[in-house]
């Protein structure tokens, strides 16, 4: 899935009228840490991470916790994609 600024909206129900000026910095945001923490831009981890950076909008303890919730799902989706890598090059070499 293409990580977008209609797809974030849309992930975060964002309404006409609300103040928009800040999203793409978040989303931004968002990517690069998936990035890092996948070595992929996974799109649903960085709409969570671009969630918590807009919904908190300062680092807080709130925040803290936020990204601790999201740990185990941001592990396991790296872990997900380097199980295809790895079964990818396995059935490459089977070939």
């Amino acid at each position: 899935m293409e990580i977008n600024l209609e797809g974030f909206k849309s992930h975060l129900q964002f309404e006409e009228g609300m103040d928009d000026s800040m999203l793409e910095f978040y989303l931004d945001m968002g990517k690069k840490y998936a990035k890092r923490a996948t070595d992929d831009e996974n799109s649903s981890v960085a709409y969570y991470i671009a969630s918590i950076f807009w919904l908190y909008k300062v680092p807080e303890a709130e925040m803290e916790n936020a990204f601790n919730a999201l740990t185990p799902l941001i592990l396991s989706e790296g872990l997900v994609v380097d199980d295809a890598k790895s079964n990818a090059k396995q059935n490459e070499m089977e070939s």
